[in-house]
């Protein structure tokens, strides 16, 4: 999966800070979609798509700070 976010990236020479943040944050992601939809496949597909929509996002996302940007990951993962 982590080669479709890498394809739909904004900005490609930015794939090694993609790469960074998805390994980062992914459990984090994966795990607040799970508490809510207590179900895994429903966590995943919520995973997919936050990242999904990071990816095409990533040149305004990634100047974030560390504590803002697990906030906002974990807002994405919640609606």
């Amino acid at each position: 999966m982590l080669s479709l976010y890498l394809a739909v990236l904004d900005d490609q020479s930015k794939e090694e800070q993609f790469i960074d943040v998805y390994n980062i944050y992914k459990r984090l992601v994966y795990h607040t979609a799970y508490k809510i939809m207590g179900d895994s496949y429903l966590a995943e597909d919520v995973l997919q798509e936050v990242f999904l929509y990071v990816a095409k996002n990533f040149s305004k996302i990634h100047r974030e700070n560390c504590h803002e940007l697990a906030a906002y990951l974990v807002s994405c993962s919640r609606s």
